[in-house]
């Protein structure tokens, strides 16, 4: 049953309003762009879920450090008496455990938006799908991450500062020329240097 409603979400969600509505606006063309546009509202609700599921379980677990620092009576009156410095402390630990937890679940939810693209699944199930190819594999796949990360910021780093070297030269000539050449270098970085989610692949092959 649940698998049912899983795999007509998409098409009943996203698939069906975006035929009726590219189609009356965009005639037989609209038929053609119904997929892509399928895949971007679905990548959109994967990512406000995503982002609502992240967000509330880190608050629900970091909440209690605001009642802590309150009732401590540190913002009232100043001091940092016996109770005070328990009750940050235990407050910072919360807020520290809230960002592991919001770091565990980026990591585990991070393939949501491949699945729904690649297995053309819905948002909810792309999570759920997301989830599974992790279990097992958080700190492989963590670390493949940090790792992915850094290098992207390296290899950004050495085609940004050139570029912007030769858009400062330029800009004195033309600062419109400047701008669009920055931009391009910036756009040209970004599509080389994207991370290929291998991961995802290596994943799947050990299902």
């Amino acid at each position: 049953g649940r698998a049912f409603i899983a795999a007509i979400s998409r098409p009943v969600i996203f698939m069906i309003p975006s035929l009726f509505v590219l189609a009356h606006f965009l005639g037989i063309k609209g038929v053609w762009y119904t997929f892509a546009a399928s895949d971007v509202l679905t990548l959109i609700a994967v990512a406000l879920l995503g982002g609502l599921i992240t967000t509330g379980v880190t608050a629900i677990v970091a909440a209690p450090a605001v009642p802590l620092i309150i009732g401590s009576g540190l913002l009232a009156s100043g001091e940092w008496t016996t109770t005070a410095i328990v009750a940050v402390a235990l407050a910072f630990l919360l807020v520290i455990v809230g960002v592991h937890v919001a770091m565990a679940l980026g990591v585990r939810l991070y393939f949501a938006a491949l699945v729904a693209v690649l297995e053309e699944e819905g948002a909810i199930r792309s999570l759920v799908r997301s989830w599974e190819l992790t279990t097992g594999h958080f700190w492989r796949v963590l670390l493949a991450l940090l790792v992915l990360a850094l290098f992207v910021s390296v290899g950004v780093m050495i085609l940004i500062v050139p570029a912007q070297l030769i858009t400062a030269v330029v800009g004195i000539a033309s600062m419109a020329l400047a701008q669009s050449l920055n931009g391009a270098f910036q756009a040209l970085t970004q599509v080389v240097l994207q991370p290929i989610p291998v991961s995802y692949t290596h994943l799947r092959a050990h299902e």
